[in-house]
């Protein structure tokens, strides 16, 4: 005990300051003793009280001072050896006043001494016997309880009050139950280390310290922008980033481009891109033909410097070169919206960008990419008064209008490039630096969006944002021909649909109105032309393209390629597989079992791969197969965990139990027993089951209003509004075509886009202009009502042949193509699962297998994609497997009526991702899992400690929260760095170290029992740390005992442990881990067998196989162990762990 602390005589409790004390409760000082204020009060009124000892929670323990007996309150002769931690602050037990009649009351007039002094003079039986003959709440009577009755009656430490009141404040902020106790540990490494004072007078508030560490690690801070949008009233606010210096900061992050081991250069000419990366089978971008040809197209490979590089000749003719050279930097681009809470209100739409030349295996980390800025939440947001409707197309039109803010200092870099300072390795270096845009990932809904689709899912021409691939054919896996969007194609029409003809700055078309038409008749005919002209685009785009006429954000941007947005949206396998094929397949076929069967497989999944089931560290490389809401129940599942059921059902199948259950299933009349059943219910009703990425956007359709001439319809002409392609109307139709200046369309359109949609705009031209006359003189002038282009990029389209009337003819009047569509439902006639258990089987696990080559081939199986002779990859064999895997989906799953069976979005997308890795390389690359974790970072978590307020607010908080992280995350990193070199080498212990442990066995071998001496058996005993018997004894399984039964010698003992630890890793083999079931793990082992017999078939040449462990076991008195490991098929069981 501190020696300070002084007893009080008065009152008999310890204190640090004596004179605290008596100022505040008024005790004197030390000569005459203090009565409590209580008990005072309560005589000095003259009230009568009693002391009910059952009003007080304090057990016996507590009733003592520290160092006290129970039959003593004075002080221990020896201080020094009371602990203050144990000490009680004070302990009595004041008078209360009954409020019952003064005759049936009892007197006390006891000081808290005199009380001392009789307690001391009687045993304490007597002393409770006393009180409790006539004082307690046992009587029935009501007390009066002092004011201050509270004060003394419990007891706590200065660390008590401390440590309460602190984990008080973190449970009342809504902070992890960790938080406190990881504190305290960071305030111990502190307060050691850096010699940490809580009270040193530098210590700041929060805003006030990041103030200051933002002066020393400067970061810009968000922009806030105002717009106006089509669709609202009042403007919106946009916080956006500089992406360039957000890019110049993340460029100089020396944890991620600090390792040569961690970026895709090559390692001796790092910064010579001429020489491409060393090939990494197809996994990264920087394998990507398209990457090839950006280098070649950014860099001469006749003088061996980029053409950026030169400058203007000399006088002489000689020419210079730039210090600086240019370096080519691909970026990748996510987006995704994100809730913030239960009811997913408060969302936010993240906008990050990525360096391509990080390896995969770097960069699902939320640190390799940084945000530049939020999309506002539109939902929450009222439009415009006396607008009942949105426009058709007005939320991509605002969304767009929104993202071209954010990129906008992307867009002058590719225009202009920046010189930034770049980090590869060991060495820096400043360049000009060229990026492009690589890759934008995002779920199907954000996708759509970026690319303007009209989201239609059925009875359309365009299902894919990729690709004019009509909805009727998109589940053809026959269909070989693909017809890629060109950005060329889709920008042209759109600069000639969002023409306004009103305009008065349109200098050229008010000019040709004003001085080459004479009449005022004449002026209106050509107005509502051109009126007609811009309608006739906007049909064009919706039908016939399937595109919404938007001034999209990513015509201006370089991506390198002609295919623009359109082809370096990614379709990416979590959401084509995972969230997409998988659940389909799924709901299809468990949501129609019968409760009955749902019971049963649950339980029997449950029992198969429950949580102690099958216990290894292996586990948590695979997909969770155990569900704690029953494995049927299909909501509210992540994509690895749909995964982890589709995985689970093929297991069960493998079984005869899971096969008897889901027998039913698989009966050729289940389907209509299904229906006899549904009809019994009133009112049942098939839902769709699409996505909601997937519904059409009719409600908010604006009908475009075809605008007329004012004349009527030639007599001599019977045209009607059904388009027939003869030669006559396809005539008709190529004169209105020159008369309203839609002759881009010949050398622009038609030749990128297939025979369908080039009917579809002949249709629709046709239909806006039959009831014109055919002589009707209007002539628009030519390249006159375009509003200008957007960019440079992407590279002109090079069509190889202009279509022309004599061409359309031929197409139309031989092959009679039609746009119209084929009705797109499911096949009635098909069972929704085929009836054969195999074919549902193999369609599984095919589905399996296609999504671990597509996120794992380019890591685990290097050689699954072959090279063609000229050491380029052949994607081929790749395209016919997938398109075997989407024929066995179709013929083993249908889903049935009410839905589009699988001619949806995401079966295509299936089909298209070989073909995106022939262009960009592997899709595991794009798997978007990390990005969907990583919004816990980008968005969750600055939302939480946001205001979920209007005007901006919202966003501008979680802006600010963000750019605080990133200036945490740079100081930390630098901290680390500089603390390097003073840690201790303790605390970096080595793991390169073998150290076995575990449970402890001993198997001795011995004689069986009379008459049976010459047998041998093994007995097993569990050992504790003393190697005594311990007391919960676990028992072997009978095959281990066997196998040492059959080894060992008689009085040979062999001793068994249950863990071992190589290099860092922990291997178990244990048979009741915890309590809780066995843990076995699996390895990879090494066979040390000289010449294994050729019928032995490893894995590869090494001797090596998968195994699962079962114990590590040494014979006494020997040091060196051995590990027993179960193989299918080998029974040669001594062998090494292969790490």
């Amino acid at each position: 005990m501190d020696r300070k602390r002084k007893r009080c005589s008065g009152c008999g409790i310890f204190f640090s300051s004596l004179f605290h004390h008596y100022k505040s409760s008024r005790c004197d000082s030390g000569t005459q003793k203090k009565r409590p204020s209580c008990l005072s009060n309560a005589l000095d009124s003259g009230v009568d009280g009693g002391i009910p000892n059952d009003l007080f929670t304090c057990n016996s323990s507590d009733m003592n001072i520290a160092g006290l007996s129970d039959d003593s309150t004075t002080a221990p002769d020896n201080i020094e050896e009371v602990d203050v931690d144990e000490m009680f602050i004070a302990h009595y037990n004041p008078p209360l006043t009954t409020t019952s009649s003064p005759s049936s009351s009892i007197t006390s007039h006891h000081t808290l001494s005199n009380f001392s002094a009789d307690t001391q003079s009687k045993p304490l039986a007597t002393q409770q016997e006393a009180v409790s003959s006539f004082v307690g709440l046992e009587s029935g009577e009501a007390f009066v309880i002092p004011s201050d009755f509270q004060k003394g009656r419990f007891c706590f430490t200065n660390n008590d009050r401390s440590m309460m009141r602190m984990y008080n404040l973190c449970d009342e902020a809504g902070s992890p139950r960790y938080l406190m106790d990881k504190l305290l540990v960071q305030l111990k490494v502190e307060m050691t280390r850096n010699e940490f004072d809580p009270t040193h007078f530098s210590i700041t508030k929060r805003d006030a310290f990041m103030a200051r560490m933002h002066r020393k690690f400067p970061s810009p801070p968000p922009e806030a922008i105002k717009i106006q949008l089509e669709s609202f009233l009042e403007p919106v606010t946009i916080f956006r980033f500089n992406a360039i210096q957000q890019l110049q900061a993340h460029l100089l992050r020396h944890d991620l481009y600090g390792d040569l081991e961690k970026l895709n250069v090559h390692p001796e000419h790092r910064w010579d891109q001429s020489h491409l990366p060393l090939s990494s089978h197809m996994r990264e971008v920087t394998d990507s033909p398209w990457y090839r040809d950006a280098v070649s197209a950014t860099f001469n490979k006749q003088t061996g410097i980029f053409p950026s590089d030169l400058v203007d000749p000399d006088e002489d003719g000689s020419i210079n070169k730039e210090p600086y050279q240019t370096f080519l930097f691909p970026v990748e681009q996510y987006q995704d919206a994100t809730g913030n809470d239960n009811k997913e209100s408060s969302s936010l739409e993240p906008v990050l960008l990525g360096g391509g030349l990080l390896k995969s295996e770097f960069n699902g980390d939320h640190r390799s990419r940084f945000i530049i800025g939020y999309i506002p939440s539109f939902t929450k947001k009222k439009s415009a008064p006396g607008q009942s409707k949105r426009k058709f197309g007005a939320g991509v039109r605002d969304y767009h209008k929104c993202m071209s803010i954010l990129l906008e200092p992307l867009v002058k870099a590719q225009k202009d490039r920046p010189l930034l300072e770049m980090l590869l390795g060991d060495q820096i270096r400043r360049v000009y630096l060229k990026i492009v845009m690589a890759i934008i990932l995002g779920d199907g809904k954000s996708s759509d969006m970026l690319c303007g689709r009209v989201m239609s899912s059925s009875k359309t021409l365009r299902l894919s944002r990729a690709t004019f691939t009509p909805s009727d054919v998109s589940s053809d896996t026959s269909h070989s021909l693909i017809n890629w969007i060109k950005s060329r194609v889709i920008e042209k029409v759109t600069r000639a649909a969002l023409f306004d003809v009103t305009c008065k700055k349109r200098s050229e078309w008010n000019r040709f109105l004003n001085e080459d038409v004479d009449t005022i008749s004449g002026e209106k005919k050509h107005i509502s032309a051109a009126k007609r002209r811009v309608c006739i685009c906007k049909e064009i785009l919706k039908k016939a393209l399937g595109s919404h006429a938007v001034r999209n954000a990513f015509f201006l941007v370089d991506f390198a390629s002609e295919y623009g947005v359109f082809g370096h949206t990614f379709a990416d396998t979590m959401h084509v597989l995972e969230e997409g094929l998988f659940k389909y397949l799924l709901a299809t076929f468990l949501e129609p079992l019968s409760e009955s069967a749902t019971e049963d497989l649950d339980k029997f999944v449950a029992k198969l791969l429950g949580p102690k089931a099958n216990r290894c560290h292996g586990m948590r490389l695979f997909p969770r197969v155990n569900f704690t809401r029953g494995f049927s129940r299909l909501t509210l599942l992540s994509s690895e965990e749909r995964v982890g059921e589709l995985l689970a059902l093929v297991i069960v199948l493998q079984t005869d139990t899971g096969r008897e259950i889901l027998s039913d299933r698989f009966s050729p009349g289940f389907d209509e027993w299904r229906k006899v059943r549904a009809a019994r219910f009133s009112g049942f009703q098939e839902e769709d089951g699409e996505d909601e990425e997937e519904a059409i956007e009719g409600e908010n359709e604006e009908q475009i209003e075809v605008v007329e001439e004012e004349q009527e319809l030639d007599p001599s002409t019977k045209r009607t509004s059904v388009f027939v392609p003869t030669r006559r109307n396809i005539q008709y139709v190529c004169q209105k075509i020159h008369q309203h200046d839609l002759s881009f369309l010949y050398s622009d359109v038609f030749p990128h886009v297939p025979e369908r949609h080039i009917f579809e705009c002949l249709k629709i031209i046709w239909q806006m202009t039959f009831r014109l006359r055919t002589n009707a003189q209007i002539n628009l002038p030519l390249d006159c009502l375009n509003i200008p282009p957007f960019s440079d990029f992407p590279p002109d389209c090079s069509p190889t042949l202009n279509f022309s009337f004599l061409r359309l003819v031929t197409i139309f009047t031989k092959n009679g193509t039609s746009s119209g569509l084929r009705d797109e439902t499911g096949d009635a006639d098909q069972p929704t699962i085929t009836t054969d258990p195999d074919e549902f089987l193999a369609c599984c696990e095919k589905l399996l297998a296609l999504r671990s080559f597509y996120n794992y081939s380019g890591e685990h199986c290097p050689d699954a994609i072959p090279r063609k002779t000229d050491g380029t990859f052949d994607v081929q064999p790749v395209i016919e497997c997938t398109r075997e895997v989407a024929a066995s989906l179709k013929a083993s799953v249908n889903r049935g009526e009410g839905t589009n069976g699988w001619k949806i979005p995401k079966f295509l997308d299936m089909l298209l991702l070989p073909h995106y890795m022939s262009r960009l390389g592997s899709t595991g690359r794009f798997h978007v899992g990390f990005a969907e974790r990583g919004l816990k970072n980008w968005a969750k978590k600055p939302a939480s400690t946001a205001q979920k307020r209007g005007g901006g607010v919202f966003e501008g908080q979680c802006a600010a929260r963000i750019r605080e992280k990133s200036m945490i995350d740079h100081a930390l990193t630098q901290m680390d760095s500089d603390e390097e070199d003073f840690c201790d080498e303790d605390d970096n212990p080595s793991t390169d170290e073998t150290d076995v442990g575990g449970a402890c066995f001993h198997i001795r071998i011995e004689r069986e029992d009379p008459p049976n001496q010459r047998q041998r058996k093994a007995s097993c005993t569990r050992l504790n740390s003393r190697k005594k018997a311990h007391l919960h004894q676990i028992a072997l399984p009978i095959t281990i005992l066997q196998y040492f039964k059959s080894i060992g010698y008689f009085g040979q003992v062999y001793e068994l442990r249950t863990e071992v630890l190589i290099k860092g890793t922990r291997y178990r083999a244990h048979p009741n881990y915890r309590g809780e079931g066995p843990w076995y793990n699996y390895v990879i082992v090494e066979f040390e067998l000289p010449t294994p017999p050729d019928y032995w078939v490893f894995v590869n040449d090494n001797n090596q196989y998968p195994a699962k462990l079962v114990s590590f076991y040494r014979l006494l008195p020997e040091t060196e162990y051995h590990v027993l490991a179960h193989c299918g098929g080998f029974q040669k069981l001594d062998s090494v762990i292969y790490s």
